[in-house]
């Protein structure tokens, strides 16, 4: 082989190391882009969830003298926990 053909070779192996450490680079990061997603994912969810909890008890007095006032306690409380499940629900899909 010619000095020129060696250099060639020599050349496009250090291509291809560059090539490959570039490649382990991407995975890497890649890794790294699917663990901060899903850190973000559980961190949305626990603040709509304290959110959540937050407005319940905010508003937990104005409820509670309403339903005393009209009797209907124990549908509100029922109402709430199916507002908090879709609240979730709809959360989660997003």
């Amino acid at each position: 082989m010619c000095p020129t053909g060696k250099l060639r070779e020599r050349e496009l192996k250090q291509k291809e190391g560059i090539i490959d450490a570039a490649a382990a680079r991407e995975t890497e990061i890649d890794k790294l882009i699917e663990r901060l997603s899903t850190g973000c994912d559980k961190l949305s969810e626990e603040l709509c969830e304290k959110r959540i909890r937050i407005a319940r008890l905010q508003d937990k007095p104005r409820r509670s003298a309403m339903a005393a006032n009209c009797g209907k306690k124990s549908s509100n409380l029922v109402q709430e926990e199916a507002l908090v499940r879709v609240a979730h629900t709809l959360h989660t899909e997003v």
